[in-house]
Order: C-alpha cells, then structure tokens, then sequence
C-alpha cells in the first residue's frame, strides 16, 4: 500500500510505463487494466486525477477528485472480474487536498496473456497502452506454460522422491527383521527373504509407474513446443493485419492463413497429421483468438484441408 507522500509523488510525475491519470470511474477500461496485467511489473491508475501541466512545461496530474463509495468500488472490481482470466488489483481511497482520489494497484498478472472479455489483448509501454503483436502474445503463452511445467516437474520429483523413500524404509525394515532372525535359519530367513523379494518387486513396479508418468509428461510437453514453434514462426509474416481495426471476419481470415500454413508444413513433409497435432493446434487457436468460437475454428480447419487436399 501506498503512503500519502508516495501518491502525491505520483500525481506530481508525469504519465508512464506504471502511472496512468483518469479523470473518473466511466473513463476506466477493461482495457486498461489488461495493459497493466501483461506488463513485467504492473502499475498504478489514479482515479479522480485529470492529467496537465505544471508552470515550467512538465506534464503532472492534477487532483480533480471523483466519488467514492460502494457503488465505484464495485464497478472497479467488475471491469477487473470481466478480463480473461479475471485480475487481482489493490483499491484504496485517500483524501488529497479535501478531494477524493481512487489509487488501482495491478500487479504483472500470474496467468499471462490476459484479454478483455470482447477478445482484446493490450500492454502497457511508454505511457500510454498498445496492442500486443503475435510473436509477443505467443512469448507471453509460452512464459506462463513454462511456469507450469516447471511446477509439475516440482510435483513429480517429490512424487519420485517419496517412492524412492518408501523403498529405503521397505529394505531397512526387511534387513532388521533378517539380523534378528539369524538364529532360526530355515524357519524365519527364508520366509524373510521371500518378503523381502516380493517388497522389491513391489518397488520396482512403483518405479516404473513413475517413469511411464514422466515419459507421458514429456511427450505432451514435446506435441505442444512443436505448435508453438510453428506458430512462432508463422505469425510474424501477418503482423501487419492486427495492426488495423479488425473484426469477426478478418480475424478468421487470419486463422484460415495460420492453419492453411500449417497443414502444408506437415502434408509437404510427409508427417503423419494424428488426431492429437490437430486437436493441438486447434486448442491453440482457441487460445490466441479467444472471441472466435470452437464452432468457426473446426469449420475454419475443416475447409483448408479440403482445399490443400484438392490442390494436390
């Protein structure tokens, strides 16, 4: 949480990459907060701050004030609550100069890329929030999947390392039962040994349910990389595309191109297309452009490869 004195050094700065005026609650977007959330670090909106000048030139806020009760505080938290995935932000209100401000703090988001509700991804950069282009939409993707497997390796390493417990407790246990019965050869190390045996057996088919666990892990890992790269490198030469106002239809041209594209990497190649690939890719698609539907993806994947087909 912020101190007086640190929001009136905010006010008293100019707009930036982490500081943004507005004059009211109607002035803030969905938008605006997803610009912040993609951000590395996050930032700060003022509410009730109209942007100026100061008498030397500079640009600074000035305190204009703005209403605070439940009613504005709710409609912060719904314009938050309506990004995909929803964004956690910090609302405060303070009294500067006998005038209400609102101060938003939103944090760099856990669970990058984040749109609005209508399908728009925005970042913030030099004061002011842009459009993301592809290649940094798929950066963002790959950055928060990339914390995901890191996490499930986390999980399957504690999972190996507790087999590999019990099975140090198993011989420890069966050894000790062994030494005290040395005494009675025939009648209690033999059964002993027969115990023994089959814990061992038993540890070696955890073992293996660990492996084939992992092994799992890693082709899914290696099936999704292999989207993504080809994505990657597909995305960049219709960059242009986005930069224009885009609607409906436009957006499923440029997933005909994608998909078109990627049909032709795999049938020049002589790849085998598995159910998975294409179940990946259009996962994939669902993802980038979260306001096309299932519906118009398949219908999209379902009319290249009769094209490509028929062109052969």
């Amino acid at each position: 949480m912020f101190s007086k004195e640190d929001i009136v050094k905010m006010i008293n700065s100019e707009e930036n990459k982490e500081i943004e005026f507005k004059e009211s609650i109607s002035g803030l977007e969905a938008e605006d907060i997803v610009a912040f959330a993609n951000s590395k670090s996050g930032g700060v909106i003022l509410i009730g701050v109209r942007d100026g000048a100061a008498s030397d030139g500079r640009q600074i806020g000035s305190i204009i004030g703005c209403k605070v009760n439940d009613s504005a505080r709710l409609t912060i938290l719904d314009k938050a609550q309506s990004c995909r995935p929803a964004v956690n932000l910090n609302i405060t209100s303070h009294g500067i100069d006998g005038k209400n401000i609102y101060v938003i703090e939103i944090p760099g988001g856990e669970y990058k890329p984040y749109c609005t509700e209508g399908g728009t991804y925005r970042i913030r950069a030099d004061g002011r929030k842009r459009s993301l282009y592809p290649n940094e939409l798929l950066s963002l993707f790959m950055e928060s999947e990339r914390e995901k497997f890191i996490m499930s390796f986390r999980d399957a390493t504690t999972s190996i390392e507790t087999q590999l417990e019990k099975t140090r407790t198993i011989i420890v246990e069966e050894t000790s039962k062994m030494a005290s019965t040395l005494t009675n050869f025939e009648e209690t190390v033999y059964p002993t040994l027969d115990s023994i045996e089959s814990s061992a057996s038993s540890a070696e088919s955890s073992s293996d349910n660990v492996e084939n666990a992992i092994t799992s892990i890693e082709n899914n890992i290696k099936d999704i990389w292999s989207v993504l790269s080809l994505s990657l490198h597909i995305l960049p030469s219709i960059r242009s595309k986005l930069d224009k106002e885009h609607n409906k239809d436009s957006l499923e041209l440029i997933v005909t191109e994608i998909t078109e594209k990627y049909l032709h990497k795999y049938i020049d190649n002589e790849e085998s297309l598995t159910d998975k690939k294409i179940k990946d890719h259009i996962f994939f698609l669902r993802i980038l452009f979260p306001s096309l539907s299932e519906k118009v993806i398949i219908d999209v994947w379902n009319r290249s490869l009769k094209k490509i087909i028929g062109s052969r």
